[in-house]
């Protein structure tokens, strides 16, 4: 008891300093009033309200709106939501409505949120994907083995084996005759596979190449204007012309970098122990004036990793396996020494990165980088995840490696969510923008508000 007193002690006390810290560099970010204006809950809100092992819907006060009999429930979002019931055959989902009438049958294995067209996607009994309109109507009727919903409004499906493009009321876009079918990394342009071999479109579908490449690693396609093709087994750079800008034959891997960058790897295995050292040797070269900024030849870093930021930064680590990872400029100044485990964004552009040192095997201890004024801020022992509010305001779950529970704060180290729930998914979907947040306690799920109000009986 008493060391746990202790412990208790040391936690609290490192959070106040890192309140205290963070606090200082808030006005860089956002606002506490920002942060609790994305958490208020709406005077007409229904929640989820779990009572026993059924949902129902209550208002903010808890008074219950919609009485307790689903085995799942969803909140409301464009005037509708998903709840489930339980059969022999499994547990099934259905729509209704704000006074709580069902708008469709209990047909659905998932109801995906509603997105942009005022569709929500599900999954049938048939094992396959249609989309919902929130009159309950199957306005892309079910029939499909994949279904997504892209950032261009437009819905990428796959349909008998090959893909397509459909748009909202399932007019096909682009003709179902491709193996593979993804949105670019840029957002506006589509990498497809056709008879093995791989091309792009424009955002109109129109061919910016031939189909002529072959399939290389995880591709995201187009990013900064650039993307990474390999013809006849040699590694190319072309701009969203299809035009062919730089010749990577030389090198084992090429990544687009960043805007007018190019991350270039060789392979060194005949030069090294591949017990001690990892095989290949990272550089940066510049595309607009041919400059290796950082030459491979020099065995300076076996990995050069963008990390999505703005201004640019590079997350690196030595040739020696094992080595520590540090962060580089785009014109390979050292801007932290390779001192830590791990490094992740909390989420893009937002000007924050999470540095992870590992104390043993079962505790990590992070520190915050906020990169415009090349600050850090530490963190109790615990592992951290990010994901957005509806505005992007960061947050971040943090499990405590000493009772393996979980909570929220924020970037000011200001607790969201109390330090006491045994799951929180890291996924905005479950983040719903009226400021409810679905948290699991021995193995049941129910919702909370920023405030800590627990909307379960």
């Amino acid at each position: 008891m008493k060391n746990q007193s202790l412990l208790s002690i040391l936690i609290s006390a490192m959070m106040l300093i890192t309140s205290l810290t963070m606090a200082q560099e808030k006005d860089k970010f956002v606002s506490e009033s920002e942060y609790l204006k994305d958490f208020q809950l709406a005077d007409d809100i229904l929640i989820p309200y779990r009572v026993g092992d059924l949902f129902g819907y209550c208002d903010k006060d808890k008074n219950i709106i919609i009485s307790p009999q689903w085995t799942d429930a969803f909140p409301f979002k464009q005037g509708v939501a998903a709840v489930a019931k339980t059969f022999d055959d499994g547990q099934f989902y259905a729509l209704i409505n704000r006074k709580g009438e069902l708008l469709t049958d209990y047909d659905y294995k998932e109801i995906m949120p509603f997105d942009e067209n005022g569709l929500g996607r599900v999954f049938g009994r048939s094992l396959q994907w249609g989309a919902l309109n929130t009159k309950g109507e199957e306005q892309i009727p079910i029939g499909f083995r994949t279904l997504y919903y892209k950032s261009t409004g437009v819905y990428i499906a796959e349909y008998e084996g090959k893909y397509g493009i459909i748009d909202e009321n399932a007019k096909t876009l682009l003709p179902f005759e491709f193996d593979k079918l993804s949105l670019c990394y840029d957002g506006d342009s589509y990498r497809a596979v056709k008879n093995g071999k791989v091309g792009y479109l424009d955002k109109d579908f129109s061919p910016i190449t031939d189909f002529i490449y072959t399939s290389i690693g995880l591709d995201p396609g187009f990013r900064s204007g650039m993307a990474v093709v390999n013809l006849d087994g040699k590694n190319l750079v072309i701009n969203n012309k299809g035009e062919t800008i730089f010749d990577g034959s030389e090198y084992k891997d090429l990544t687009v970098a960043g805007d007018d960058l190019i991350v270039v790897s060789l392979d060194i295995s005949k030069s090294v122990d591949w017990m001690e050292f990892y095989e290949s040797s990272a550089g940066l070269f510049k595309i607009s004036t041919n400059e290796m900024i950082i030459d491979p030849k020099k065995m300076k870093y076996a990995g050069i990793g963008s990390l999505y930021t703005k201004p640019e930064l590079f997350d690196v680590f030595g040739l020696k396996r094992g080595s520590k990872h540090g962060i580089i400029d785009r014109k390979g100044n050292i801007l932290l020494d390779s001192e830590f485990d791990r490094i992740y964004i909390t989420q893009k552009n937002n000007g924050v990165l999470q540095l992870i040192k590992k104390i043993d095997r079962s505790v990590d201890e992070c520190e915050l980088y906020f990169i415009e004024n090349n600050q850090k801020s530490t963190f109790i022992p615990g592992k951290l995840f990010s994901f957005s509010s509806k505005n992007n305001i960061p947050f971040l779950v943090i499990n405590h490696n000493s009772n393996n529970l979980h909570g929220i704060i924020d970037l000011f180290g200001k607790t969201v969510i109390e330090n006491k729930y045994h799951k929180l998914p890291v996924d905005t979907q479950f983040f719903i923008e009226d400021g409810l947040l679905q948290v699991y306690k021995n193995d049941k799920h129910y919702y909370v508000s920023f405030n800590g109000n627990e909307f379960v009986q």
